[in-house]
């Protein structure tokens, strides 16, 4: 009968992995736990930094939000303010204007008396300068000028200047009882007074 093996020859066992101890499996399950809890105290401090931005952000936003406020707020009060100048140095411009014409009106009115006291021989010249006369006016119309009423009415210190008084009435309410050059407003301000002789009561009132 035939060997199936060499003689001599053993088979040795095969050698088995060593199993892991378990002491190493339970170390390294705490430190995988471990490594969870730090990430996730990582994130959440990382939140709480996140957080602390946004508010900081949004307290800087909000600041300056406020100073846009105050900037567009004192930008608006400028433009009034500006605005608010130039209409009035406009209307002070226009007021001086208004001014020195009157004295040209001033001249027609003399010129205008004079050439009445001369009688018709002049009418063709006094009818020029009538015509002149009432062109002036419209303009001074179209600014909202006009000639303050003043013969007859009570004396009003706005829009009357006293330079002489009638003492020859009885004591009372002062009227106006002459006008020595006449007055004008604008709107409602008064360009220049009315220089009148003023009469008690029912004193004279005449030209």
């Amino acid at each position: 009968m035939r060997d199936t093996g060499e003689a001599g020859e053993t088979q040795e066992p095969r050698a088995e992995a060593p199993e892991d101890e378990p002491g190493e499996s339970l170390d390294e399950g705490l430190d995988e736990s471990l490594d969870e809890t730090l990430n996730e105290e990582e994130l959440r401090q990382r939140l709480r930094e996140l957080r602390a931005a946004a508010e900081s952000a949004e307290s800087k936003a909000s600041e300056h939000l406020n100073d846009l406020q105050r900037l567009k707020a004192e930008f608006d009060n400028f433009r009034k303010r500006v605005l608010r100048e130039q209409t009035e140095a406009i209307g002070r411009a226009g007021e001086r204007l208004v001014e020195e014409l009157l004295d040209v009106v001033d001249d027609f009115d003399l010129a205008l008396d004079a050439l009445e006291s001369l009688g018709d021989e002049h009418s063709g010249l006094a009818k020029g300068i009538e015509a002149v006369y009432g062109k002036l006016f419209a303009l001074l119309d179209k600014q909202g000028v006009e000639r303050i009423d003043t013969r007859g009415v009570p004396f009003d210190a706005e829009v009357h200047e006293a330079v002489a008084h009638d003492d020859s009435g009885a004591d009372g309410e002062l009227i106006v009882a002459e006008v020595f050059r006449p007055g004008y407003k604008m709107g409602q301000k008064v360009i220049r007074p009315a220089m009148v002789k003023v009469a008690s009561d029912t004193g004279s009132q005449s030209r």
